[in-house]
C-alpha cells in the first residue's frame, strides 16, 4: 500500500464570491471549502475541451478500489465536475537499447485517470442530482472521455466513481 493523491478537477462559476464545495469521497468528507472560480456567469454545455482546473485534493492510499461514492454540495454559484486524477496511474520508462530501461516517471510521479473511458462512460455511474437520475449520452466518438455535470448552488450531486484497480500501478514491472 502506497499514500495516493487524488485530484478534483472541475470549473467553478460565480458573478460573486467563490464557489465553495463540501465533498465526501468513500465516506470521509475530503473538502469543504473555497474552489478555483471563474469570475463569471457559467457557460452553456455539458463539455468542456479540458479537465478543467484542480478544485482540490484528497490524500488516500493504493488500496482503494471499486465503486466509489462520492457526493459534491456547492454553494455561491455553478460548478461543473469533470474527473479524478490521481498518482500512481501508469509509469513511464524509455528503451535504450533492447536490454536496458531507463524509467522516466516513476509510478509516484505519474498522473492519469482512474479509470478507463469510452463511448457511453466516464467512470461515473448512479449520477444523481438532488435524487434525480442524470444520464449523459454522448452524441458522437468526440465526446469520449470526460463529462461535464453541471451542479447548480445549493444542488447535491452524488454518483459512483470506478477507481480501476487495473491502473493503479505501485512498481515498474521487470
Amino acid at each position: 500500500m502506497a499514500t495516493r493523491i487524488f485530484k478534483f478537477y472541475g470549473r467553478a462559476y460565480s458573478d460573486s464570491d467563490p464557489v465553495s464545495v463540501t465533498a465526501t469521497f468513500n465516506g470521509e468528507q475530503v473538502h469543504s471549502g473555497p474552489v478555483p472560480t471563474f469570475n463569471q456567469l457559467p457557460p452553456n454545455q455539458k463539455s468542456l475541451d479540458d479537465p478543467g482546473l484542480v478544485m482540490f485534493e484528497y490524500t488516500g492510499s493504493t488500496d482503494l478500489s471499486g465503486n466509489i461514492p462520492l457526493t459534491l454540495l456547492v454553494t455561491n454559484g455553478t460548478l461543473f465536475f469533470g474527473t479524478i486524477h490521481a498518482n500512481y496511474s501508469g509509469y513511464e520508462v524509455e528503451d535504450l537499447s533492447a536490454e536496458i530501461l531507463t524509467v522516466i516517471t516513476t509510478p509516484e510521479n505519474f498522473w492519469g485517470d482512474i479509470n478507463q473511458k469510452s463511448l457511453g462512460y466516464d467512470g461515473k455511474i448512479n449520477v444523481k442530482i438532488n435524487g434525480i437520475d442524470k444520464s449523459q449520452t454522448p452524441s458522437g466518438p468526440e465526446e469520449i472521455g470526460n463529462w461535464y455535470y453541471g451542479i447548480q448552488e445549493n444542488d447535491l450531486f452524488t454518483c459512483d466513481i470506478f477507481v480501476d484497480p487495473d491502473i493503479t500501478v505501485t512498481e515498474i514491472p521487470e
